[in-house]
């Protein structure tokens, strides 16, 4: 009896330490013709849909790019998807173009993928085509089986903006969200099964703290902790409490490098109980939240990729992780190729 193995694919067979690139996946083959490189360059962001196991980039806005259509990387056919096309004439300065789209914006780390409703959701807007100073507390859903946009409740004051960040709990399925690019801001949870906001903090629950736009966030779901990093800062938010929650500024060592990049790739890996962080180069970060202590991974000797480098304003959530896969995806250009990356099997421990 001889047995032939059939290859499962490039990603199945992509070995623990090593990064694959997806060659010929650059966006802009699906864009439509003279699209910006702005769609991702500026300050957009990005989620993942765990449900059709793909990447999702919106952005845009401000002087950069007017379109608003949304993009899907699926990791079971390697390509990209337009999902929708710009919306004619684009918004300038106001939320909604003519035929309803959300307009042109900066998406930061405010847009997510929602598994409890199945929708990408914007908390909120920032950074509008044309001039950038206008933005809104609207939050609007994207449905991929209709491929329609919808409205849910609005964001809280102070809870939006200009480089707010946010993060889904993938056991209660709520959304956290923080407001950023200045002070007195505050934490508000979202509540999809009754649509709703919890405010978890007033104008000065947080004292002046400043928080940057350059912050990236992601959850810890074993200590229940909301975790910002980036811009030189690591902050946390005990997100198991109840009534107000006040961030603590943590100090974290062996991880300069990524602590201070702007808004880096950032994800919790609940198998390895650390987070993952990426912000350019074939190195990864892992954070031990028990010692607070970040370890560099090198890649595995066998790696010959290396990803291009990250855009200089953030990775934002265009650095996702994949349950399904159990990899990391990261686009950092419509020009450049998708880079696929696995842990090694075992992670050195700090």
């Amino acid at each position: 009896l001889i047995v032939t193995r059939v290859s499962a694919g490039p990603i199945d067979d992509l070995k623990p330490g090593l990064w694959l690139r997806v060659a010929g996946s650059a966006l802009q083959s699906v864009a439509p013709t003279g699209t910006s490189a702005n769609v991702m360059a500026p300050w957009s962001g990005g989620a993942f849909d765990t449900k059709r196991d793909q990447l999702i980039v919106w952005g845009g806005g401000h002087g950069d790019y007017s379109g608003n259509e949304l993009y899907t990387f699926s990791l079971g056919s390697l390509k990209w998807t337009r999902v929708t096309s710009p919306s004619q004439p684009p918004a300038k300065d106001v939320p909604y173009a003519a035929d309803g789209g959300p307009c042109s914006r900066h998406t930061y780390n405010y847009v997510q993928y929602m598994p409890a409703i199945d929708r990408f959701v914007s908390f909120g807007g920032a950074g509008f085509w044309q001039s950038g100073q206008t933005g809104t507390s609207a939050t609007d859903a994207f449905d991929f089986e209709s491929r329609k946009w919808s409205k849910l409740a609005n964001v809280p004051d102070r809870a939006y903006g200009i480089g707010a960040f946010s993060a889904v709990d993938p056991v209660t399925g709520r959304a956290w969200q923080h407001g950023a690019g200045g002070k007195m801001l505050i934490l508000a949870e979202y509540v999809p099964g009754t649509n709703t906001w919890v405010v978890h903090g007033g104008q000065w629950t947080e004292g002046e703290n400043d928080f940057s736009y350059n912050l990236t966030a992601a959850i810890d779901t074993k200590r229940k902790l909301f975790v910002a990093c980036g811009g030189g800062a690591l902050w946390t938010w005990n997100i198991g409490a109840s009534g107000t929650i006040t961030g603590k500024k943590e100090t974290s060592t062996g991880g300069d490098a990524i602590v201070k990049a702007a808004s880096p790739g950032f994800e919790y890996h609940a198998k390895s109980d650390r987070f993952v962080a990426w912000s350019g180069g074939a190195d990864v970060y892992t954070l031990n939240m028990d010692t607070k202590a970040w370890t560099r991974l090198a890649p595995a000797p066998e790696n010959t990729v290396t990803p291009t480098p990250a855009a200089p304003n953030g990775t934002f959530g265009r650095f996702r992780y994949s349950p399904n896969k159990d990899v990391f995806v990261v686009v950092n250009s419509i020009g450049h190729d998708v880079y696929i990356y696995r842990l090694p099997s075992a992670l050195a421990k700090p």
